[in-house]
């Protein structure tokens, strides 16, 4: 035995020095990635020529899933699983590797948004984030910019998008890194656009000022297009018409088919249609989605109104608001601003600092705690079952108590009986025998309430103690201890049980049983357990049934009252 706790404890010595020391890749994965950045083709071609198959340990190939994923993406290859980035994240997971850990997180994400996996790519996001040290600004903003991508694809309110894109801009702006500000600001006023103008403005023009400083014509022309839309929703026909044909006369390459209905829209609302016409007609002929079909309508309405064809401009405005009526905001916002919709993927470069945090003493700890609390819960248990069969013992004995009163009572009760000579002594003894009956039962009854609230606190409602329980309480009284009650019954109330049977012959014999009861003032709870009733309720309403039955005239206790006879 010993011998096999030393073995297990060298394993799990050797797997933590493992983990701790430093790793050695594969040269050829190096090589991989100190492309996969700038040249990701180049680094995917490597990576295939290398092959899964040909690495040797765990850390290569977890190496290697990671650098396969990230190529992929970045050369636009469509991801239709997670099985190869979540060896990475498997093996990274420990955090001993945090630059590889928090690039494997990153492309779980990646790899779940392109297959249309929002939730799960949140959460991969998520734990990105909290996974990149504090003043790792680059990749804090390259996450947050995820997310916001993600806040615009599923929801409707902005809020979340505006702030996530919001805090990616802040992390690029201390880091310094130019070209994403102008990614954050263009899809800030995108996004502005939709409501507040002033915002728009102030976020396009800075986009348009960087772009203009890192020469990026590609952003700089998609910001003068959004600035086009921008001057439409304003209603600046003169604005909107001038940019969007700056932008399809000086780079006819940037040129979107938003670019050309923006100018045709402009020309309409200009009143000058057959410029709004001719640009028209140089929009590519394809097969249009809803969403297109959207803008599509509204041009064409606003050209045949500028035309003055008025019935067809009224007929295609009707299936235009139709049509947008049936798309989501989401969808529309997301239409509107489809230059904002796409990712520079080559030019990301993520890296990260060491992450310090232990995972495997976090592991330990909650398997202690977990284990305690477990312990803990057992002995708990036992406690309660302990206490419970005590409970039960006594009340046992409580029951076998009760039982011997109640047969000493009956031999008393039997007597007077006999001895009718004296009516005022037999009353007045009588009476003294049932209240000892009665106090037998009463401290039965608090037994019941005592046993179940324990059982009801900690057994479960099908488990054998309280199926034992209920055996014990739940007993009828027998016919011979009914006897007893209906002879109580006839000696203080001037034979009221004699006369009722007497007088009302449609009453059962339980309807009988119950009267008798009622008359020794036994209260419901009583009563139900000595008829075997499920719930009080079941004698109240066997009361109203022998009301209704017998017809006295008042209610059942106001004809009991009217047979006591006067006490001694």
């Amino acid at each position: 035995m010993r011998g096999i706790l030393l073995y297990i404890l060298i394993f799990l010595g050797l797997s933590v020095a493992g983990c701790r020391g430093g790793r050695s890749y594969d040269s050829r994965l190096a090589t991989a990635d100190s492309l996969v950045a700038s040249q990701p083709d180049s680094a995917l071609r490597i990576l295939r020529s290398v092959g899964f198959d040909s690495m040797c340990s765990d850390a290569d190939r977890a190496y290697f899933a990671l650098l396969l994923t990230q190529a992929k993406y970045k050369c636009d290859e469509t991801i239709t699983s997670t099985d190869t980035i979540d060896i990475a994240v498997d093996y990274f997971f420990d955090g001993s590797d945090a630059d590889k850990r928090l690039r494997s997180l990153i492309y779980r994400g990646a790899s779940l948004t392109d297959m249309g996996e929002i939730t799960a790519a949140m959460e991969a996001y998520k734990q990105a984030e909290a996974a990149a040290s504090p003043d790792d600004y680059e990749n804090l903003g390259y996450i947050n910019l995820r997310m916001a991508s993600l806040y615009q694809k599923v929801y409707s309110d902005g809020r979340e998008y505006i702030d996530k894109y919001r805090k990616a801009l802040h992390y690029y702006e201390l880091s310094g890194n130019k070209h994403y500000q102008i990614v954050c600001t263009s899809r800030l006023g995108g996004f502005y656009r939709m409501g507040r103008m002033d915002s728009a403005y102030y976020f396009i023009h800075k986009s348009i000022e960087l772009a203009k400083s890192e020469k990026d014509s590609a952003w700089l022309f998609n910001n003068y297009e959004l600035l086009a839309r921008s001057y439409w929703a304003d209603s600046l026909y003169q604005k909107q018409k001038e940019i969007a044909l700056y932008i399809i006369k000086s780079a006819p390459k940037y040129a979107t088919s938003d670019c050309f209905y923006d100018l045709c829209l402009a020309y309409a609302k200009l009143n000058m249609p057959d410029s709004a016409q001719y640009y028209y007609d140089l929009i590519p002929n394809i097969d249009y989605d809803d969403t297109e079909n959207v803008i599509r309508l509204l041009t064409l309405s606003n050209i045949e109104s500028a035309k003055g064809n008025h019935k067809k401009a009224l007929q295609l405005n009707n299936s235009y608001i139709h049509l947008s009526d049936s798309l989501t905001s989401t969808q529309l916002s997301r239409k509107l601003s489809s230059v904002e919709n796409f990712y520079d993927k080559q030019t990301i470069n993520v890296r990260h600092r060491k992450e310090k945090t232990d995972y495997y003493i976090y592991g330990i700890l909650i398997i202690a705690v977990l284990i305690v609390m477990f312990i803990v819960l057992v002995l708990r248990h036992k406690r309660n079952i302990q206490s419970l069969n005590e409970l039960i013992l006594e009340l046992k004995q409580s029951q076998e108590e009760a039982e011997r009163t109640i047969e000493r009572n009956k031999e008393v009760l039997n007597r007077i009986n006999e001895e009718k000579s004296v009516y005022k002594n037999q009353v007045q003894y009588s009476e003294t025998v049932v209240k000892s009956i009665k106090s037998a039962f009463d401290f039965q009854f608090q037994r019941l309430k005592d046993i179940f609230i324990l059982v009801d606190t900690n057994v479960n409602k099908d488990s054998i103690a309280k199926k034992k329980v209920k055996a014990i309480l739940f007993n009828r009284i027998t016919e011979d201890e009914i006897s007893q009650f209906i002879l109580y019954a006839n000696l203080t109330h001037n034979n009221i049980i004699d006369k009722i049977k007497e007088s009302y012959s449609n009453l059962k014999d339980e309807d009988i049983k119950l009267i008798a009861l009622f008359v020794c003032d036994f209260p419901n709870a009583y009563i139900q357990l000595m008829m075997g009733y499920s719930n009080k309720q079941s004698v109240i309403n066997h009361r109203r049934k022998i009301e209704n039955k017998a017809n006295f005239g008042m209610p059942l206790k106001d004809y009991i009252s009217s047979f006591k006879t006067t006490k001694p």
